[in-house]
């Protein structure tokens, strides 16, 4: 375990803490839980923490206050698991149990190393508190199925942040893996552009499309959702209607993500 967290370190002393506030409702569902993902955030809490299941990893990433990312090694893995290195740095073997807590507290930044495929053994995710009642402010009313409720608290999403699957984030364009669990057959693209209108609304353009062999039989999503900057969303989509053309595994992190983003030119 000493060596993967030494492998680590130079990424741990890149930011200071920062709270990351947890509901007093928070619970095991509130992480996203993904087969053959690793999420690492540049600070470690808990070092040298394991586990016997993942759910005992995200309990204990929910008990620290920062804890934002997890990543468990299985236990019953067919191997120990490892650690990409960074830079050029060699790979470092981690040991199956081994629950690796991390979170991001500089101000104005979200980093988060994150790597997916069948050869990633981790499993893992990121706090996303979907399941969590929000507080309550006056005048307003809960709603679960709020669009505004499902905004990634983290930012980036895990999923469009990924340094080797090309994905990307920025104002006017977003790339991102979706159903990354399903393992390289399985993947989904989800592409998204500004596009903004002269005369008439601002809308952006987003196409799910397959990757590997899914691509074969898969037809391509296209959705649209007209911007609006003084809603919250500012992505005002039909939501319904994707439901009803994506897969069932892209409901969710498509109008996650969706949700999240704030287009800007």
């Amino acid at each position: 375990m000493s060596r993967a967290f030494a492998a680590v370190a130079l990424l741990a002393c890149l930011s200071v803490a920062s709270a990351r506030m947890l509901l007093q409702t928070g619970s095991v569902s509130d992480y996203t839980n993904t087969a053959n993902t690793i999420a690492l955030a540049p600070t470690l809490v808990g070092a040298g923490s394991t586990a016997t299941s993942a759910d005992e990893c995200i309990t204990k990433c929910l008990t620290d206050a920062d804890c934002t990312y997890w990543s468990w090694c299985p236990t019953d893995a067919t191997a120990d698991c490892t650690l990409p290195g960074l830079n050029g740095a060699a790979d470092t073997t981690v040991v199956k149990g081994a629950c690796l807590m991390s979170y991001d507290g500089a101000d104005g930044r979200h980093a988060v190393f994150t790597a997916t495929g069948s050869a990633v053994l981790f499993q893992g995710g990121h706090w996303n508190p979907v399941n969590s009642v929000p507080p309550v402010v006056a005048g307003t009313v809960v709603n679960a199925s709020d669009p505004a409720s499902w905004i990634d608290p983290a930012g980036v999403p895990a999923e469009c942040n990924g340094w080797f699957t090309g994905d990307q984030w920025s104002g006017d364009e977003i790339e991102c893996s979706i159903c990354s669990q399903l393992g390289n057959d399985g993947d989904y693209q989800l592409k998204c552009d500004l596009d903004t209108d002269i005369i008439g609304d601002d809308s952006v353009k987003c196409e799910l499309e397959a990757t590997g062999n899914e691509a074969l039989t898969f037809n391509a999503v296209e959705i649209s959702c007209t911007v609006d900057w003084t809603k919250v969303p500012q992505n005002q989509c039909n939501w319904a209607d994707i439901d009803s053309k994506v897969p069932e595994c892209a409901k969710e992190p498509v109008k996650r993500i969706l949700a999240t983003w704030r287009p800007d030119e």
